[in-house]
């Protein structure tokens, strides 16, 4: 640049730089799970990645077939999923993503089993997976004027049973996920 006034001049150079191009997003990837049990969630991620190499996680706008909703990244899947394949779409900018969610079957008590330990009783349930787990159920006697039964799985008897002075039988039940158990109990009186 040149400036001249009143007879003098002077020369300056001024550098010039280049104008930056504006980033721009590439694409977007989503993070994905192995699968989810329907009826449960899944916490889904999204990262964007743009012109420049940096990529950064962001809150797209969330989609999914008829078989489940999102609440901001989490997506729970409708127990009407299970055993399917649930396609999920992220959208931001302008671009958008999908990947595919397998939703477990979730497992069924096909049985339950009770076991005595003294006068602690616990609960097996067999599930249609083949797992087992210890459960609680709702316990009940068939002789709650003699037995007593706590959630625990705990009895005792009452003080009309431990006054009897005949001996009796009862029964505990097990009920769980609409499944039932029982147990035969024999109180002898000795004398």
């Amino acid at each position: 640049v040149k400036a001249s006034f009143g007879g003098k001049s002077t020369s300056v150079t001024i550098k010039v730089a280049k104008q930056s191009q504006a980033t721009v997003l590439k694409k977007l990837t989503v993070s994905k799970p192995s699968e989810v049990k329907a009826g449960s969630s899944v916490a889904l991620y999204c990262y964007a990645t743009y012109s420049d190499g940096t990529s950064k996680t962001i809150t797209p706008t969330w989609s999914s077939t008829p078989y489940g909703y999102f609440q901001g990244n989490t997506f729970y899947p409708y127990s009407s999923a299970a055993g399917k394949s649930v396609k999920v779409k992220a959208s931001f900018g302008g671009k958008s993503t999908s990947v595919t969610i397998k939703v477990a079957k979730i497992p069924v008590v096909k049985k339950l089993k009770i076991l005595n330990n003294g006068n602690q009783l616990t609960c097996q349930a067999f599930y249609s997976d083949k797992s087992i787990k210890t459960v609680t159920p709702q316990w009940v006697t068939n002789k709650p004027q003699y037995v007593q039964i706590s959630s625990q799985g705990l009895f005792s008897l009452t003080s009309a049973g431990a006054s009897s002075t005949k001996s009796f039988t009862f029964k505990i039940y097990a009920y769980y996920e609409g499944k039932k158990a029982s147990s035969s109990w024999k109180f002898t009186v000795r004398k």
